[in-house]
């Protein structure tokens, strides 16, 4: 635990935010707290990490994140792509 603590003075920890894991999908009136909060996580994101699938421009939810995004570090945030067909 010690050697932990003295790098994350050095080393920024990595964060990683998972909006599918995160926001309880079952409950709507905490699903809606939970994205009218999203924009906070958005705004301090260094990076979007996409899991591509042919549905995911389907979506608006994911759709709303990806423009959300690059709107608020204007077009300049570092987006990656990954594939999520298996």
């Amino acid at each position: 635990l010690f050697w932990q603590n003295i790098r994350d003075v050095f080393r920024k920890p990595k964060l990683a935010f998972m909006d599918k894991l995160t926001i309880p999908q079952e409950d709507e009136k905490l699903k809606e707290q939970c994205i009218l909060g999203l924009a906070g996580f958005l705004q301090r994101s260094e990076t979007l990490v996409i899991l591509w699938s042919e549905s995911y421009i389907g979506r608006v939810w994911c759709v709303y994140e990806f423009a959300a995004f690059t709107r608020m570090h204007s077009g300049k945030g570092n987006v990656q792509a990954l594939d999520a067909e298996f």
